[in-house]
């Protein structure tokens, strides 16, 4: 398969990003008809890459699947052939039967796939040995077994090239132009060669940063090693005998220059270079140890350094029984295409949960669309490259990645979506759905059809195995540890129980929905009925540039695309600035932003939106439209950026509300109790560092997207009707005030609606969609729709906010506070949503949890052209926590004094007033106080062993940490909800709130709520929520207000339907036995809160850390987090959320890093680049609650849906700082970070005391 030509076509940046269907392929070929090749041509074989990449360029594909090449076969002379078309399953499965020497070392490249195994059943070994990548598992098998290619040209001609020869750089071939990799062909010796394998990655199961193989001749005793993923190519080196170390490293040294080590976001250079020598060494040893003692090269002029593949002949292999090849093939020479008889094209038909499905896909339609277009929408769209198993369904039985599944493969076979797991002819849950119910298996759910397909199709081997068989399924809410246990059959739900709701593991509502794949999300309606006639579908085209003004735009190409209905351009926005920020009060945020603007301030922002019939019609045309750019200078970094000289993002006047728009910052805090410098002077030890942390993205798996239409209503905002935004949002009613606000429309002709909404963590509290979709169906008066695609949401949402934060702080020698000093720099990218307030949130709380009598913070949120930073869980205290509570552990060791004592030493009281220095602290209260609670827990576990803890491999270095935080639920200023109860006429229930679900659990806790409060069980109770016509207002879920907040509006609207029944009791006699009223007239009660005073939550961290200092491995051996939640609403959800808030802040910690370019472009805009924690990466989190009941929250519950993610990096560094004695300052910590410091420190780690910083 070649990719020459494709990479050649699709070299240049698209004007749009990457999607699922290859929307520009007009024609499939059946390969074996052996058409012309012409430009635009591509090779399909599994389609796996070709479906995870922008292929702009393709217009036709050459079908391979019905080449009917033999997978794998022995030639009469001993050799193994691989067909290009053999899938790494079928590799897999032939390597465990081989029976050979060389045997293990297939399945052992098998697993070093970055992908799972379900995308092993389509993924093609002439797919990844062609991308050429320095990671490609099959390029570094065949390298190592002396593998060649037969390639066969345009013309029919052949020839045979090494496999080490067809790789000639990171992700280029030898390939000409059509030519098609016919096979990989392994000698009979190399087989017979004993091997050894290594390899690393920078994560657990993640991509390959370094993969060597050594192997000994049987015959002559020849060492060979192999070298790939570390470097640009791969590189052999072979030596007649087994070299000593001094030798095998002296040949590495020469054999790769300083230039051919490679470099990107998997691993430094240096630290692949440094694993290589050690992998390389280690083999050498084991494959010595094999041989008992075999002859050592001399270390000088005796080995031979071999960097390429040399194919002379080679003595025969020892005698073997061979299999008996295939009558049409006796003479060992490959057909290159088979044409049977009887194989005439016949109508496409496929089966879908039994259902007979005789429509044909378009070209290029990938099955996961092809599926959702008929209604099965459990099949949910989360990456767009087979990276994170949401799209994941049987295809014949088999699991694989729907979003890189050829839809034509599906042809004669039998699909299983989640929808069809079920028994159906009795209606009973599959086995696995039942676990998952009772294990309550999910939170927001959207991944969860995934899990449960993969899941059903587990053997016992992967069963056994679950990092493994979990590789390719993502989830970013629940740590994973409810998925574990779902698997594993452990029940953690309960029945319900009339008036005991409040405590109980009371399941979520909408939980049967979410396990058959009918819980409908913002895009899973059918697009196709009369509901939304005329639908038509949006691209948008984005900015290639950092900082430019648009000078021309010409769309006139774009409109003469078919299909095309509108393309909207800055001439077609309202002049009017807003924010994309949606907060309670608007003046929050800066009004710096325009629907479509005329200059382009960030990589990635939107130029102009296309609108058309299809999705393909509505690319072609972004692909038509010409924009003329005068390209600008640009400020990438935010110290930089305050600079003076320095370019200016926003040259706006004070009505857009910007601090100083020409030192580019957008908000800044400052305040100061006491006296900082009198502190400081009077301190026995002043510690000061700087400390840094990275972009982040939320990745919620369903990525943004709304859907516009119209419907009847009394207030229209056209002659269409009533204005309905069906949206992916946390804020439904903010968003509905912001649309009227910027489109000039009534409240009353819009409607804001969500579905349950597939992930937030607070990325969700923006409008970034909402805006221009309306704007385009008003104008058009048809049902508009856009969805983000994976990349989209790297380039075109927005992460969290990069801090630096330099800290000082002093104490007296018994630990005692005397000052604390904050000087912080937040990078809010291009625009300033939420820049203010998060900085000032950041500053206010982490420094309101310690007592101290001077205090001072000054803080800077800087414009830079850069993707917009937003909300993020933990909003901008994540980031200061991190800087403050590693500062207060190195002062503690700097005094030789416990640095838990001397947190607890200083930490506030009960009773105490909060000070935060920079203000809003005026409703903030200690509502119950747990945190002497949590300190007690991490004392506990510092003195134990866990059950179950593992012990330190032998040389590594052993230490644990801890760091506290505290956090305020909701924003100073006021947050509102409105809820009503009512108690129809047939005794049924009914709860109406504004807040959506994007699995925090309020839904399930409002019911809860509710019940006790009416005596009844949850069960009785249906929610309506999410839609702005459900009740008056509610200002949404973030801030940790969905329970705290909405949560005492629904106690309150409870209460109040509690005294309306009780009153009509008093007055017509109780109500009937099933609950019904005996006059027929409904009663409603009404609650409303206003989210103040406001209490705060208290969260404790604790870690026990294992550091291998030559590789920079972090392995967790025990992880213990302590959390006054109050009164626990619902103990598996509180548990589920403290989880889910760990996991991801140990991805922020050890993996998660938004990487931009020189240019300002996103680097990391897909999960395989980004990384996301994985099964594997997140260990068990042993969670305690402190039992406290809060005065101000509702039933006496705290917020735990952000606060658990505050104190883990910290503690996790200090551990880090406790095992190696160096001081860690910068985020992420990863692997290669770790060891390029280690390595520098290694002679200087002091024995106690004093640390050495690095970042």
């Amino acid at each position: 398969m070649t990719f020459r030509a494709l990479r050649r076509l699709c070299g240049g940046r698209a004007c749009f990003t990457r999607c699922m269907d290859l929307n520009t392929v007009r024609e499939v070929r059946d390969a074996r008809e052996r058409p012309e090749w012409r430009p635009g041509d591509a090779w399909l074989g599994g389609g796996t890459y070709l479906f995870s990449e922008s292929q702009p360029g393709v217009r036709r594909l050459l079908d391979l699947g019905r080449t009917g090449w033999e997978p794998l076969r022995w030639r009469p002379d001993g050799t193994l052939e691989i067909a290009a078309t053999c899938t790494v399953a079928e590799v897999s499965r032939f390597g465990r039967g081989l029976g050979r020497p060389a045997g293990p070392l297939f399945e052992q490249c098998c697993r070093a796939f970055l992908a799972s195994f379900k995308i092993w059943n389509t993924a093609t070994v002439g797919g990844n040995v062609c991308l050429a990548l320095p990671a490609a598992p099959m390029v570094s098998l065949a390298a190592a077994l002396d593998g060649s290619c037969l390639l066969l040209a345009r013309d029919g001609t052949a020839r045979r090239l090494p496999i080490i020869d067809l790789v000639v750089g990171a992700g280029r071939n030898a390939l000409a132009e059509g030519e098609l990799l016919r096979s990989v062909t392994l000698p009979a010796r190399a087989l017979e060669r004993r091997t050894a394998f290594r390899q690393t990655s920078l994560h657990g199961l993640g991509r390959s940063a370094a993969l060597l193989i050594g192997t000994r001749d049987p015959l002559d005793g020849a060492f060979t090693l192999t070298i790939t993923a570390s470097t640009v190519r791969p590189v052999r080196l072979r030596f007649p005998a087994l070299p000593d170390a001094d030798a095998l490293r002296a040949a590495i040294g020469r054999a790769v220059p300083d230039g051919g080590w490679f470099d990107d976001v998997h691993g430094l250079p240096e630290w692949r270079r440094h694993m290589t020598y050690r992998m390389g060494e280690e083999i050498r040893e084991e494959l010595g140890a094999q041989a008992g003692g075999s002859a050592v090269a001399p270390q000088a002029g005796g080995s031979a350094v071999v960097p390429q593949a040399t194919l002379g002949p080679s003595p025969s292999p020892p005698a073997r029984p061979r299999p008996t090849p295939s009558r049409t093939e006796a003479n060992g020479a490959p057909t290159p295409f088979r044409t049977a008889a009887n194989d005439a094209p016949t109508p496409f038909r496929t089966e879908v949960n039994g259902t007979p499905t005789p429509t044909p896909p378009r070209p290029g339609q990938c099955l996961r669309t092809y599926l959702r277009e008929r209604g099965w929408f459990g099949v949910k769209k989360g990456c767009d490259a087979g990276d994170c198993g949401a799209c994941t369904v049987h295809v014949d039985g088999e699991p694989v990645h729907s979003c890189v599944y050829p839809a034509l493969r599906a042809d004669g076979r039998k699909v299983t979506t989640v929808e069809g797991l079920a028994d159906p002819a009795s209606g009973q849950l599959h086995a696995v759905q039942r676990r998952f119910l009772e294990a309550q298996g999910f939170q927001c759910g959207f991944c969860t059809a995934g899990f449960l397909m993969t899941t059903a199709a587990l053997d016992a081997e992967l069963s056994a195995d679950l990092p493994r068989a979990f590789k390719g399924n993502l989830c970013r809410c629940t740590g994973y540890r409810a998925i574990e246990d779902a698997v594993r059959g452990v029940r953690h739900t309960k029945d319900a129980a009339a008036g005991c709701g409040v405590g109980r593991n009371v399941p979520a509502p909408g939980a049967p929905d979410v396990v058959t794949g009918r819980a409908r999300y913002t895009f899973d309606i059918d697009l196709g009925t009369a509901a939304l006639p005329g639908l038509l579908h949006m691209k948008l085209l984005r900015s290639p540039h950092a900082h430019a003004r648009i000078t021309a735009i010409d769309t006139r190409a774009a409109l003469r695309v078919p299909g095309v209905h509108a393309v909207f351009t800055h001439h077609d926005a309202p002049g009017r600035h807003f924010s994309t920020a949606q907060h309670e009060h608007p003046e929050d945020d800066p009004s710096d932003t325009r629907l479509l603007d005329d200059t382009v301030r960030h990589v990635g922002q939107r130029v102009a939106a296309v609108v058309a019939d299809s999705e393909a019609a509505a690319e072609e045309g972004c692909r038509r439209v010409v924009v003329t750019y005068e390209v600008l200078p640009a400020v990438l970094d935010a110290e930089e950026a305050m600079r003076p000289g320095a370019p200016v993002v926003h040259d706006k006047g004070e009505w857009a509300g910007i601090a100083r728009p020409g030192a580019n910052v957008a908000g800044e805090v400052h305040g100061e109790i006491g006296d900082v410098a009198r502190g400081f002077a009077a301190a026995d030890v002043v510690y000061e560092e700087t400390f840094r942390t990275q972009r982040a993205q939320h990745a919620s798996l369903e990525t943004h997207g709304a859907l516009a239409y119209f419907e009847p209503g009394e207030k229209s905002a056209g002659p269409e009707g009533r204005l309905v935004v069906r949206t992916s949002t946390q804020v439904p009613f903010l968003v509905r005030r912001s649309l009227c606000a910027l489109l000039d429309l009534p409240p009353g002709s819009v409607r804001v609606v969500a579905g349950r909404v597939g992930g937030a963590f607070g990325g969700k509290q923006e409008m970034l969609v909402e805006d221009v979709v309306a704007l385009a169906a008003l104008r058009t008066g048809r049902p508009v729709k856009l969805e983000f695609t994976r990349e989209e949401q790297f380039t075109g949402a927005t992460t969290r906010h990069p801090f630096t934060v330099r800290v000082k702080v002093g104490a007296l020698r018994d630990g005692s506070l005397t000052a604390l000093q904050l000087y912080v720099v937040s990078d809010t990218g291009a625009y300033g949503n939420h820049a203010g307030s998060v900085l000032m949130h950041g500053c206010a709380d982490a420094l309101a949890l310690y007592r101290c009598p001077n205090k001072k913070a000054d803080g800077f949120a800087a414009y830079t052209h850069t993707v917009p930073a937003g909300a993020f869980r933990g909003y901008g205290l994540g980031q200061v926590v991190f800087a403050l509570e590693s500062a207060l552990d190195e002062l503690a060791r700097r005094l030789g004094l416990d640095p838990l004592a001397v947190r607890e030493r200083n930490v506030v009281r009960p009773g105490d007033e909060l000070e935060t220095v920079v203000g809003a602290e005026s409703d903030l209260r200690i509502g119950s106080y747990g945190l002497g609670a949590c300190l007690e827990v991490l004392r506990a576990a510092s003195a134990s062993q866990g059950a179950g803890e593992p012990a330190a491999p032998d040389g590594w270095l052993v230490g644990e940490g801890s760091a506290l935080t505290m956090i305020a639920a909701g924003g100073p200023g006021g947050h509102f909800a409105d809820a009503r109860m009512t108690l129809t006429a047939d005794g049924a229930y009914e709860l109406a709130v504004g807040t959506t679900e994007s699995g925090s659990g309020a839904t399930t806790a409002h019911r809860q709520l509710a019940a006790a409060e009416l005596g009844i069980g949850e069960e009785r109770i249906t929610v309506r929520q999410a839609d702005t016509d459900a009740v008056g207002h509610d200002t949404g879920v973030f801030g940790s207000a969905g329970t705290v907040v909405a949560g005492r509006a629904v106690v309150r609207a409870a209460r109040s339907l509690a005294a309306l029944i009780r009153e009509r009791a008093t007055r017509n006699g109780p109500l009937t036995g099933h609950g019904a009223l005996t006059d027929h007239a409904p009663l409603t009660g009404h609650g409303h809160a206003t989210g103040t005073p406001r209490t705060v939550a208290f969260n404790a961290h604790w870690f026990r850390v294992a550091v291998d200092p030559d590789t920079g491995e972090i392995r967790i051996l025990r992880s213990v987090h302590a959390a006054d939640a109050g009164t626990v609403i619902n103990p598996m959800q509180c548990r589920g959320q403290i989880e889910g808030g760990v996991a991801q802040a140990l991805g922020s910690a050890l993996s998660e890093d938004v990487r931009l370019d020189g240019r300002g472009r996103v680097r990391t805009a897909a999960f395989r680049e980004y990384r996301l924690p994985a099964f594997a990466d997140v260990p068990r989190t042993e969670v305690r609650c402190t039992p406290t009941a809060d005065t101000i929250g509702p039933a006496g519950a705290k917020s735990m849906s952000e606060s658990p993610f505050n104190p883990v990096a910290p503690a996790l560094a200090n551990a880090l700082r406790d095992a190696t004695g160096v001081r860690f300052t910068r985020l992420p910590l990863t692997r290669d970070r770790v060891w390029r410091t280690l390595a520098g420190e290694a002679s200087r780690r002091p024995s106690d005391g004093p640390g050495n910083s690095h970042g």
